[in-house]
């Protein structure tokens, strides 16, 4: 069960996501740090969790998220699978000492991808 605390916290990105979807785009995703990662396709929100991770230096998850986010959905991928690589992407950096070390190739994220637990993307509709 939801918490009154988290359903509030849902309930505000809910409306956050209602104010700039209607501003045009397609999907709007807001990173929340170790807190894991939101989604909003159509009149659906997507969670998934950070992953467990020893972190070296922070700079460049973001970048990293972004950047494999995008081309997981330019590859044709779905956004669950967008998000889960842009997770795996992100951890992976931020247990590297640069930015870019940790960078993992398509194959390896497929890979990871697959050994992820899918029942940790949550969804829920946007009230």
């Amino acid at each position: 069960p939801m918490t009154t605390e988290k359903h509030h916290y849902h309930f505000m990105l809910s409306q956050f996501f209602d104010h700039v979807m209607q501003l045009g785009p397609r999907i709007v995703v807001v990173t929340n740090g170790a807190d894991g990662v939101y989604a909003c396709e159509d009149n659906t929100i997507y969670y998934h969790q950070s992953l467990p991770v020893d972190m070296v230096n922070s700079v460049g998850a973001g970048d990293a998220f972004g950047s494999t986010f995008v081309a997981q959905l330019l590859k044709g991928k779905g956004i669950g699978d967008a998000i889960r690589a842009g997770i795996i992407n992100s951890a992976s950096v931020i247990s590297e000492l640069t930015a870019t070390a940790g960078l993992l190739p398509q194959e390896e994220l497929d890979s990871l991808i697959e050994d992820l637990d899918p029942h940790v993307l949550q969804t829920f509709p946007r009230e």
